[in-house]
């Protein structure tokens, strides 16, 4: 058994936007974890947000390798895998156990930057409706979010900013604001190094993090509300926001895809009408082929109707054995908290 990675942090990326738009307090807990980078209120242009961002990224990078180091030596002291130690290479041999160096040294140090989809969201809808179209000021779009949304007109702000483009419908300005967010971070994490002395690799799978990645965060500007999940994956559109069909989503998770990272997660559901057909079954074929061959890296599939997750869910003595695909993994439907039984519910059912 030999493990090539170890997985050593992971950073909500949606709450750089969150800490960009509070000048670094965290607007769920009101706590200062961020660096100041002054009241968006006074910032003149979209660039200027976007170098706050930037550098609450810039921020919590040398953190994160700090405790990534702490980690590594308080693994080595503290905690012991034995029956790891006996199946993995080296550890025999050298007479170490697994978290003490006695594997050979780890390929990858991964960190994880997820929630790139909610981030750019955001920071593309303050940009339309702030600085572009100007249908916000600054100060009103704060207003809403702070409030979470509450009230006539913070849910009148709350529909523009659904409104706003978002990525997955193949729209390329959304799709490329994902695209410098992802390419941005992992600039900011190549300048450090792991405990072994070599960079960082990013990897950028979901497992079912998005939905406790949003518990703590607040509202966001790309509409979604305080405390509910992000975007599933690394690379899914935020729920609803894809309404131009499959091919769009893929067009866009193909551009937005960026060489410094791996395991970028796409999930889609489709009914199971589409097992029915050769010819369904062919179109899904050809759409997965195409997507891989154009750049895609990872595309995973439900193939269940919606009124059946719902029964499910209702009644879940009669589903012990149904398994469906969260995010990088299948578990079974019963397995599964409510809040996740309702994320997968909530993904767009698609057609080919």
């Amino acid at each position: 058994m030999r493990n090539l990675m170890r997985v050593v942090g992971m950073v909500n990326m949606p709450l750089m936007v969150d800490l960009a738009l509070h000048n670094g307090v965290a607007s769920m807990t009101g706590k200062q974890v961020g660096t100041e980078t002054g009241d968006p209120r006074g910032f003149g242009s979209f660039e200027d947000l976007w170098q706050a961002y930037q550098r609450q990224m810039e921020f919590i990078a040398p953190r994160m390798n700090a405790m990534t180091h702490i980690a590594k030596e308080v693994d080595e002291e503290r905690f012991r895998l034995p029956t790891w130690s006996i199946l993995a290479p080296g550890c025999m041999e050298k007479g170490r156990d697994y978290l003490a160096g006695g594997q050979w040294s780890y390929k990858l140090w991964d960190w994880k930057d997820r929630g790139h989809v909610d981030a750019a969201d955001s920071l593309l809808a303050v940009k339309k409706l702030v600085f572009d179209d100007k249908k916000l000021s600054m100060a009103e779009l704060l207003e809403a979010l702070d409030t979470n949304f509450s009230g006539k007109s913070g849910e009148a702000a709350r529909q523009m900013c659904l409104a706003a483009p978002k990525y997955g419908n193949g729209i390329m300005e959304a799709d490329l604001m994902v695209k410098k967010s992802g390419k941005t971070m992992a600039q900011v994490i190549s300048t450090y190094r792991n405990p072994m002395g070599g960079p960082y690799s990013i990897n950028r799978h979901g497992i079912s993090w998005h939905y406790y990645g949003g518990k703590g965060l607040g509202a966001l500007p790309n509409g979604r509300k305080a405390g509910e999940p992000l975007s599933d994956g690394s690379l899914s559109p935020m729920k609803g926001a894809d309404r131009n069909g499959v091919t769009a989503v893929l067009r866009s998770a193909i551009t937005a895809q960026c060489k410094e990272s791996r395991a970028a997660v796409l999930n889609q559901r489709f009914p199971a009408s589409l097992m029915q057909t050769t010819e369904s079954l062919e179109k899904l074929a050809d759409l997965t082929q195409t997507f891989l061959t154009s750049g895609g890296s990872h595309i995973q599939y439900n193939i269940l109707d919606g009124k059946v997750l719902a029964d499910a869910k209702k009644n879940p003595e009669k589903y012990k054995d149904l398994i469906v695909r969260v995010a990088g993994y299948s578990a079974y439907w019963v397995h599964l908290t409510p809040e996740i039984q309702d994320d997968i519910i909530a993904r767009t059912e698609q057609g080919v």
